[in-house]
């Protein structure tokens, strides 16, 4: 009965470290931008850690929120 519980414990144990290794990988891997996306970023003026396209003085325009591990330049279109 102990040899059936110790390997119980070993396999979840094993499931779990899996499971965060998983996790943490997933969360590295981002959608980056296209290669015209990135030459329409690199006109952009960056403010705070955003993207800004343009006239400053503007005042009509929208705002893309970039979320889902897609990276800021990927909305750069």
């Amino acid at each position: 009965m102990k040899k059936k519980l110790k390997w119980i414990g070993l396999g979840l144990l094993g499931v779990i470290l899996v499971a965060i290794i998983g996790f943490l990988v997933w969360t590295q891997l981002t959608y980056g931008p296209t290669e015209e996306a990135l030459g329409y970023a690199a006109e952009a003026t960056e403010v705070d850690n955003r993207l800004e396209f343009g006239q400053t003085d503007s005042e009509v325009g929208f705002i893309l929120y970039p979320g889902a591990k897609v990276e800021k330049e990927a909305y750069a279109y």
